[in-house]
C-alpha cells in the first residue's frame, strides 16, 4: 500500500509536468502491473466457530478456474460417452450415453452461469459426486454393461479435479467441512433413473432448513478492494468476457445438441408399439 501511494504521488507530479494524457498512460500501466502481480489483492479474514481463518482467494481467479473446469467437464463427458458407444452397439445403451451427455452438460452450464463463483464451485462439486455415485453404486451402475467402468473413471476424474480446486480455495478445516456436506448432499439427493434430477442447486437458499454450505459461501472474495476507483473494472471485464465465451459455446454446441435430440427422438420412436 505504501508503494502504491508513493507511485501515485509521483504520477500526480507527472500530471502537472507532462499533462493529462502522458501521465495518465503511465498511471494506467502501473496500476495494471500492480493488479496483475497481485499487489492490489488483500488478505481477507472471516470468523467461524470462534476461530480466525484467512483466505486470499480471488473471485476472478476462481471464475477462471471454473471456466476451465467447465470445458474439461464437457470434453471428458463427451469422450467417455463416445468410448462407450464404440464398445457397446446396443441402441438402448447409446440412448443412455446421449442422455448422459445432454443432461450433464446442461447441468454444468447452468451451474457455471451463476453470478457468484462460490455457489458455482460447490454446486459443481456436488454434481460430480452425484454423478460418480450414480455410475458406481446408484441407479446408473449397470447402464453401460461391460463399458461401465469408463463412466466411473470419467466421473472420478472430474470429481478429483473440482475437489483440487476447492482445496486450493478453502482453508483446510473448511475444506473438510464442505467436503462432508457435499457427500451428505449427494447421498440425500441421488440422480434418478434415466438421469432424472441431474440438475439440482445444493447452495439454493431455503426457508425450511439452514444451508450447510453457508460458511464456504460467506468467504469474502474482493481481490481488488485496494485499488479504489477501479475495483470493479477487472471483474466487470471478466464477467463480460465470460458471458461472451458461454454464449459462443452454446452456439457452437447447437448442431451437436440438435443431433443428440434427434437421435433421442429416433430411439424413443423405435420403442413405441406404433413404430414397431
Amino acid at each position: 500500500m505504501k508503494f502504491q501511494k508513493t507511485v501515485r504521488y509521483y504520477c500526480r507530479g507527472l500530471l502537472k509536468r507532462w499533462g493529462f494524457l502522458p501521465a495518465g498512460m503511465v498511471l494506467v500501466v502501473i496500476e495494471l502491473t500492480l493488479l496483475i502481480n497481485g499487489c492490489g489483492e488483500t488478505q481477507h479474514t472471516y470468523y467461524k466457530s470462534g476461530k480466525k481463518i484467512q483466505t486470499t482467494a480471488s473471485s476472478v481467479e476462481i471464475r477462471s478456474q471454473l471456466s476451465e473446469f467447465g470445458g474439461l467437464f464437457t470434453s471428458r463427458t463427451k469422450s467417455a460417452a463416445y468410448q462407450i458407444d464404440q464398445i457397446v452397439k446396443d441402441p438402448k445403451i447409446q440412448k443412455m450415453t446421449i442422455l448422459w451427455r445432454t443432461r450433464a452438460t446442461a447441468a454444468i452450464n447452468n451451474i457455471l452461469e451463476q453470478s457468484e463463483p462460490m455457489p458455482s464451485l460447490i454446486d459443481s462439486w456436488c454434481l460430480c459426486v452425484r454423478l460418480r455415485r450414480y455410475f458406481e453404486e446408484g441407479l446408473g451402475s449397470n447402464f453401460f454393461g461391460d463399458a461401465q467402468q469408463i463412466a466411473v473413471d470419467a466421473s472420478f476424474e472430474l470429481e478429483n479435479n473440482i475437489k483440487d480446486l476447492a482445496r486450493a480455495v478453502l482453508n483446510e478445516d473448511l475444506f473438510q467441512e464442505t467436503q462432508n456436506n457435499v457427500h451428505n448432499f449427494a447421498l440425500a439427493n441421488p440422480i434418478q433413473t434415466g438421469f432424472a434430477r441431474t440438475m439440482i442447486y445444493a447452495t439454493e437458499t431455503r426457508t425450511d432448513q439452514p444451508n450447510p454450505f453457508v460458511s464456504a459461501l460467506n468467504i469474502p472474495l474482493s481481490p481488488f478492494k485496494a485499488l479504489r476507483g477501479v475495483d470493479q473494472t477487472p471483474a466487470a471485464i471478466y464477467d463480460f468476457s465470460s458471458a461472451t465465451r458461454q454464449l459462443t459455446n452454446v452456439v457452437e454446441e447447437l448442431p451437436e445438441s440438435t443431433r443428440w435430440q434427434l437421435l433421442m427422438l429416433l430411439y424413443d420412436m423405435e420403442e413405441t408399439n406404433v413404430s414397431q
